[in-house]
């Protein structure tokens, strides 16, 4: 935000640069969320799956609450990278989403 502030009377491209760097760093942290929670959400899956079935239902909670994780860091991660089409950062994170959904899915079908 603070590159924001910053006066208009500096030069466009130096008040850019300090903006898109802003934007990169307030999207690396919702990132690292939406992998770690994609990740959680696949280990729900696998013990849905494999574990024990009295642990279904505390599997399927877990693999509910990852994917909204999920979806909520890679919202933010668009937020911010958005206006920058096929960014690398901004397509993990839209992965990362459809992979949680992917697990809790798989989750919900072995609690079934």
């Amino acid at each position: 935000l603070a590159a924001l502030r910053r006066p208009q009377e500096l030069e466009a491209d130096s008040r850019d640069e300090a903006i898109g760097a802003s934007l990169e760093r307030a999207a690396a942290i919702p990132l690292a969320i939406a992998e770690v929670a994609a990740n959680v959400a696949e280990l729900a899956a696998v013990v849905a799956e494999e574990g024990d079935p009295r642990s279904r239902g505390d599997a399927a909670a877990a693999a509910m609450l990852a994917l909204g994780a999920t979806r909520a860091a890679a919202n933010l991660v668009e937020i911010n990278l958005g206006v920058r089409e096929l960014d690398e950062r901004l397509l993990r994170a839209t992965r990362f989403a459809a992979d949680a959904a992917a697990a809790s899915a798989r989750t919900l079908a072995a609690h079934s």
